[in-house]
This record gives C-alpha cells, structure tokens and sequence, in this order.
C-alpha cells in the first residue's frame, strides 16, 4: 500500500488538514501529533500519518483521504513536518510551513 499526500493545509482556525490518496479501498488513513515535552526549537511540529488495512489486500485503487489534527496555538509553531510510516521502507517526510504566522 502506499499513501500520496496531495496537499497539507494549516486551517486559520488551527488545524492541519492532509490529504492525497492511499492505493487500495480497504486502507484508513490515520494522523497523529507527536507528543513534546517542550515546544520544538525550530517550531515545527511533527505529526504521523499512518494506514491501517481492514481485510486482505485487494484490488489497486486510489482512494481519495481527508485527516485532521489540531494545530498548536502558540504563536512559536510556524509549521508542520508530516511523517509517513511506511512497512516496506524508509520514512516519507514532507514539510508544510504555517502562512497564517505573522513576522514580528
């Protein structure tokens, strides 16, 4: 299976929306903030995106996903670091920085 981010959006209202499409219909799409003990340094914060395959794999079909996670709401997050886990490879990274951040 395979997950194909086609957009990252940070909502002015504090979300992160992903979306793309995943390569088989029996395939949810899961996203999850990792949790931090202190803000990170750079301010962008790392969430997981993940897929998890209910049944046994069958036909090849893009199908279209939509996830949401809260965004933090400190004025130090300027963006977002999307980590795909994948089972058969390395980790797909993929960056959106946050345009509703404000320069001092």
């Amino acid at each position: 299976m395979t997950i194909h981010i086609d957009e990252i959006d940070i909502t002015a209202d504090g979300a992160v929306v992903v979306q793309g499409h995943v390569s088989a219909g029996n395939i949810t799409v899961n996203i999850v903030p990792l949790a931090y003990v202190q803000a990170p340094a750079d301010g962008i914060w790392e969430y997981e995106l993940s897929e998890t395959q209910h049944g046994p794999v069958g036909t090849t079909v893009m199908k279209p996903f939509s996830v949401t996670a809260p965004f933090p709401a400190f004025s130090e997050a300027t963006g977002v670091r999307i980590l795909v886990l994948r089972r058969d490879g390395p980790v797909a990274v993929f960056t959106r920085l946050n345009r509703n951040v404000t320069a001092p």
